[in-house]
């Protein structure tokens, strides 16, 4: 039998680079943790895929009192050998045989990678609300195959693609399952009047015409992470979002 903590005064947090923190001295979880005055477990891992973050959760909860999940882009697909886990995406199609194997199969349907990916989200919320665990989530940033960015030629481009991703993402009956009182930023679109970190990010920006060029809560042009500006405007969202459900926690 595993052992608990004595005390639930204590987090856990899973996610991608974006909550483990990679390029910045200091990452949301820590700046949440430090607010809640709870120690943090972050799972946090770069790379990672819905899979991993959420098996990360069902595999390791110690009896936290709250859990906050930061789920990634969903053309992320996660395998494990011998020698540990490894991550498959659209950016990374590293190992490339692999990768061109499973599109030649079409095992690489964004509709279906859409589905996949709910479930883990509807699948995180059941988990807590079963365990009457606080929890809190939301969307790091969405893949190249939502329509918020899609850049030329990829899947959601052109309208006609746009709309049938949004409209199976509306249909799809796990949809209308989400407890948007816990998810911050449902349904996560821009074009459903829903965002992601990366949208609230950019959003927040003084110079709303450069911030490509010259990115306030990033790390910078090139690499779009927060910087640890950006952390502490996500870890204040969780906080906020925390105080709107369950009180203030010093009281």
């Amino acid at each position: 039998m595993k052992l608990t903590h004595e005390s639930r005064n204590k987090i856990m947090t899973s996610g991608c680079s974006w909550t483990e923190g990679i390029n910045s001295n200091q990452n949301w979880p820590d700046i949440l943790s430090d607010k809640l005055r709870k120690e943090n477990s972050n799972y946090g891992m770069s790379g990672a895929g819905n899979q991993y973050i959420y098996n990360q959760v069902v595999d390791n909860y110690n009896n936290e009192d709250l859990i906050c999940v930061l789920w990634t882009g969903f053309d992320r697909w996660d395998f494990e050998d011998l020698n540990g886990r490894k991550t498959i995406s659209m950016t990374n199609k590293h190992p490339k045989e692999v990768w061109d194997a499973l599109t030649e199969a079409n095992f690489m349907e964004p509709l279906f990678n859409l589905k996949r990916n709910l479930r883990y989200i509807h699948g995180f919320q059941n988990f807590c609300e079963a365990n009457k665990i606080k929890y809190i989530h939301a969307l790091a940033f969405t893949d190249v195959w939502c329509p918020s960015w899609a850049p030329t030629g990829s899947y959601v481009a052109n309208s006609g693609s746009q709309i049938r991703y949004l409209k199976e993402f509306i249909d799809y009956n796990i949809h209308d399952y989400i407890n948007d009182d816990h998810f911050i930023g449902w349904p996560c679109f821009n074009e459903m009047q829903g965002y992601t970190m990366s949208n609230h990010l950019q959003d927040a920006e003084p110079d709303q015409k450069g911030w490509r060029r010259n990115p306030k809560f990033r790390i910078s042009s090139t690499d779009w992470h927060p910087n640890k500006e950006g952390h502490s405007i996500i870890a204040n969202l969780f906080y906020d979002r925390y105080i709107e459900l369950y009180g203030n926690p010093a009281s």
